[in-house]
């Protein structure tokens, strides 16, 4: 062997041993970043790659209650490929960590190896709802580079040219192990008129399940059971076929089997996701003044986006999925915006705040938020949003006026739509009326048609007043309703007004009969025994402040109303809501004299859906034959009782 080849082996082991050694070298990541994390109380303390396993640690950063992660988790690598679980060193997999124990908490993962520098990992329990969900993992070292995504499109543009379209949709499924729990809920709004319209599903012994509704528009909406929830998105005309796994993984199609446009949206949950949790709001909120708390929304914003950047090209988003999650996420930006000064404004009296938050150029962070105002409309927090537009400070001046003795007056219908869009201009900085003071209009349309229901018979006046003063609230109806359409000039909008008009037209008997239909059949049980005795009928549960605030506050007015024998007070809740023994210890307390009814929650879910409410407490009144009175059944006090009680028998006796 000559020397040179003596070298040449030599270079080549010590070559070889190098490589050896680096390659069992393991790379780590101390103290990584992380674009998004589901469970708020969890950060990443470390990321360790070697040739045997990949070691994520995680920490908890407060006391939680417990939590466990499944078999079923994996990390999800640049090249798309999913990298299992072997186990977790501290608790067995599948098993609750009892991480409220203390504050913080250390949880081990030990996966497959991965081979390759990585740019970054998903960690990821799995794509049910509920699953915990880590996007995003990177060295922090090494800041990522993301683009924008780029989404404008023909695809865009032609949903968005289509988007007001009134059809029904169908929403069909099939669990392959069916739920405990075989009721489902959606809860449908229309955020027009503001009226609810809750819709139950029922699941079949076979798994499978169907139900249609009437929508005027795209809706990204959940379908909700007891122990798990399955988001959608219907467009008018669709119908959405989805296959709940065992796993808990949903599989989206439409028609006869054609792919949903959205499927990978909604199994990873892209459509609702926001890197700003509950427990920092809270701090800023005591905190941060106004224009502090917009000035960190926008970053929030922009954070979100970045992630949905990140997101929409390692899952392969098509440009119409991206746009629909970019609304979502700066629509969650909008929705803390207007909770910061709903939550404030009463609360911190400090001046600057106050003044801060008068200025409706302070309120332009809006337009950089609302970019799409029809997008926005899909999503159920909107209506949320909405509430908090329309009755913040600024809007509510602009129906109310206040003298200088400090008496209020409510301006007239032209003075406080006029109003109202003069500082939607101030605040979007547009003459183009916004998504949010239209609705507003619309809504306000129906307040003032239920105004006119209301009112019209609570005096005492001769059937020939009576007459009279309906025709006037008729007019002045009917006034109302043009006002508002020359105020919306869109079509769509216009549209919207007829309908909410028509619904009164339609409407204005002052009782209707119930359907007959298995939900009327659950109620009949109830209040049959009550013909002949004016019902009032209460929705409620325990775990509901409002509820048993209520129904303290009247307990001595109705100790003495029972004494009439016309009148029956009728609480009903349902065993979901209201477990059994704190419901016996309130009912003892608070309603031993009562009639109270705790119903299984199918039937609970049924009697919304026939009385149209999303929310309780809901009041509701029926006469002496079992209809149904047009009227608010809530009342405080025995004076306000007696008084709605007179106006209801003026009208039907």
């Amino acid at each position: 062997m000559t020397t040179t080849m003596k070298q040449t082996i030599a270079i080549l082991s010590l070559l070889m041993i190098t490589v050896s050694c680096w390659a069992k070298k393991t790379v780590v990541w101390n103290q990584p970043s992380c674009l998004y994390i589901s469970a708020s109380y969890f950060s990443v303390r470390s990321v360790a790659f070697s040739d045997t396993a990949t070691v994520v640690t995680l920490q908890t950063n407060h006391a939680q209650n417990s939590v466990r992660f499944s078999h079923a988790t994996f990390l999800r690598a640049d090249d798309g490929r999913h990298y299992a679980v072997r186990y977790c060193k501290e608790y067995a997999l599948d098993e609750w960590m009892p991480v409220d124990r203390q504050s913080e908490s250390v949880v081990t993962l030990v996966f497959e190896p991965i081979k390759g520098r990585q740019r970054a990992l998903d960690l990821l329990e799995g794509y049910a709802v509920n699953d915990f969900k880590f996007f995003g993992i990177h060295d922090a070292s090494k800041p990522m580079k993301l683009q924008p995504f780029p989404y404008e499109s023909k695809e865009v543009k032609d949903f968005r040219a289509s988007f007001f379209t009134s059809d029904s949709v169908c929403i069909r499924g099939r669990f392959e192990v069916p739920p405990a729990d075989r009721l489902g809920t959606i809860e449908h709004r229309d955020i027009f008129s503001g009226k609810d319209y809750p819709l139950a599903v029922t699941v079949n012994d076979d798994g499978t399940f169907e139900r249609r509704f009437k929508v005027d528009h795209p809706v990204a909406y959940t379908l909700y059971f007891e122990q798990t929830s399955i988001p959608f998105i219907a467009l008018p005309g669709m119908t959405v076929n989805m296959l709940v796994n065992k796993n808990g993984k949903v599989d989206y199609t439409v028609g006869e089997g054609r792919p949903h446009p959205f499927a990978r949206l909604l199994q990873h949950g892209f459509h609702d996701l926001t890197s700003y949790d509950y427990r920092a709001f809270r701090e800023d909120t005591k905190q941060l003044d106004f224009k502090a708390f917009a000035q960190k929304m926008e970053r929030v914003a922009q954070t979100d986006v970045r992630l949905l950047d990140y997101l929409a090209r390692r899952y392969e988003l098509s440009p119409l999925e991206y746009a629909v999650a970019k609304t979502s996420a700066l629509l969650g930006a909008a929705c803390h915006f207007l909770d910061f000064e709903m939550m404030v404004r009463d609360s911190r009296t400090d001046s600057v705040l106050q003044a801060q938050m008068n200025e409706p150029e302070n309120y332009r962070l809006l337009k950089q938020l609302i970019v799409d105002d029809r997008l926005v409309l899909m999503f159920q927090r909107y209506d949320i949003f909405q509430n908090r537009y329309s009755y913040m400070d600024l809007i509510m001046k602009s129906a109310w006026k206040v003298d200088e003795g400090g008496v209020y007056a409510e301006r007239s219908h032209t003075e406080a739509d006029s109003m109202a869009l003069s500082l939607d201009r101030n605040m979007f900085g547009q003459n183009e009326p916004s998504v949010l003071v239209k609705v507003h209009l619309l809504n306000v349309l129906q307040q003032r048609l239920n105004e006119s229901v209301t009112v019209a018979y609570a005096n005492d006046n001769t059937a020939v007043d009576k007459e009279k003063i309906r025709a006037q609230l008729d007019r002045e109806a009917e006034d109302a309703y043009h006002l508002t359409k020359s105020e919306l000039t869109e079509p769509f909008y216009q549209k919207m007004a007829d309908k909410i008009y028509q619904h009164y037209l339609d409407t204005k008997d002052f009782t209707y009969c119930l359907p007959m239909n298995q939900a009327t059949l659950i109620l009949r049980k109830i209040t049959d025994r009550f013909k002949g005795k004016y019902v009032f009928l209460d929705f409620w549960s325990t775990g509901c402040g409002p509820c048993r605030s209520n129904i303290e506050g009247t307990s001595a007015a109705r100790a003495r109303l029972r004494q009439n024998p016309e009148v029956a007070f009728v609480f009903i809740t349902n065993d979901y809501q209201s477990p059994e023994k704190p419901y016996q210890e309130y009912v003892a307390k608070h309603l031993k004299d009562d009639y109270t009814y705790r119903l299984p929650r199918a039937d609970y879910e049924l009697l919304r859906e026939l009385f149209q409410f999303n929310g309780i407490p809901h009041y509701e009144v029926l006469d002496k034959q079992g209809n149904v009175v047009r009227i608010d059944g809530h009342w405080f006090s025995e004076e306000y009782f007696n008084n709605k009680l007179k106006m209801i028998k003026q009208r039907l006796e």
